[in-house]
């Protein structure tokens, strides 16, 4: 059976900028000299789409850290922290490089067993990590120093509050809040909840106007609802009173739309609100100085390296 030669008769798909190679198979194609394969499937099909070949790193239009090595890729190029350095660049996935600090400052930070160190260009920062939620300011330290783990007493009953009470789960621990309508008479003032009564008498409500957002107290978070045929000053649904008077979301994170968490991070209610944690296989980047804001997926470059543009040798 005589062969076809699809480069003579033209039948070929190569790029505008590949040869044709006449093969026994059939034919492949080869990318021309200046020119880099990037093709889809560069094994098996190469030379079907071809782009003409710059240096960024021999022209100097790279935007590398002084302190970082600029490594050309067929995409363009990628920069690389040089040794003694850590990259602290602000999307050190995506953008590696850009941003190179002296010497491993993690090295030197007492950050709790169960928390990371993480390099920012601002310094070094401890998270702690998923399952554990970060008490450091409790104790007076910065943040990632003193780390718990999440336990819920409250769904675990493992509370002691009345049963007159809501157990409210916090970052030391649970709290107690009596019930609306009931008086807390605990002995302990710092272990509320504990003891309490039905109150002999309930204030009623201030009447408020609806058309006058002033009305109402809001440094209690009150607003201007229709109760019992009259317009009157209370808690929003979904929140209690405190002692105080002060209204309070019972939880936040039984509602999304109460928190501000991210959907990659867990919602922990706590006694004055609530915090966020990003969850097991997630990074915090959150910029705001509240964590939980900004998850993003863990990603082992060196699983890719071609698609990361890194080189992962032990050298």
């Amino acid at each position: 059976m005589q062969s076809v030669d699809e480069c003579s008769l033209g039948t070929y798909q190569c790029d505008s900028n590949a040869d044709c190679v006449d093969t026994a198979e059939g034919y492949t194609c080869r990318c021309k000299s200046g020119w880099t394969d990037v093709s889809a499937d560069p094994q098996n099909a190469p030379g079907r789409q071809c782009r003409k070949a710059v240096d960024e790193c021999s022209l100097g239009t790279y935007q590398c850290d002084s302190n970082a090595d600029c490594v050309d890729t067929a995409e363009g190029y990628t920069c690389r922290c040089k040794s003694g350095w850590t990259d602290v660049s602000a999307d050190p996935q995506n953008a590696p490089g850009r941003q190179c600090r002296k010497g491993n400052q993690c090295a030197s930070v007492d950050c709790a067993s169960e928390a990371e160190c993480r390099e920012t260009a601002a310094g070094p920062i401890c998270q702690c990590g998923s399952g554990f939620v970060d008490i450091s300011r409790q104790h007076g330290r910065p943040p990632g120093r003193v780390c718990r783990i999440v336990v819920d007493e409250c769904k675990e009953n493992k509370h002691d509050c009345s049963s007159h009470a809501s157990c409210i789960d916090t970052a030391e621990a649970f709290t107690c809040r009596c019930n609306d309508g009931f008086r807390d008479d605990s002995p302990n003032p710092s272990r509320p909840g504990r003891l309490c009564n039905k109150a002999d008498h309930i204030p009623q409500a201030p009447e408020c106007n609806v058309n006058d957002p002033m009305s109402c107290d809001k440094s209690k978070a009150e607003v201007c609802l229709f109760i019992d045929s009259t317009y009157k000053c209370t808690c929003p649904q979904g929140f209690g009173r405190l002692p105080d008077g002060r209204c309070l979301a019972r939880n936040e994170c039984d509602n999304s739309r109460l928190n501000d968490c991210s959907p990659d991070a867990d919602c922990i209610d706590t006694a004055e609100g609530y915090t966020c944690q990003c969850k097991s296989g997630f990074a915090d980047i959150s910029t705001s100085g509240k964590t939980g804001r900004l998850c993003r997926r863990r990603v082992n470059e060196c699983a890719s390296p071609q698609k990361y543009h890194v080189d992962c040798d032990s050298n």
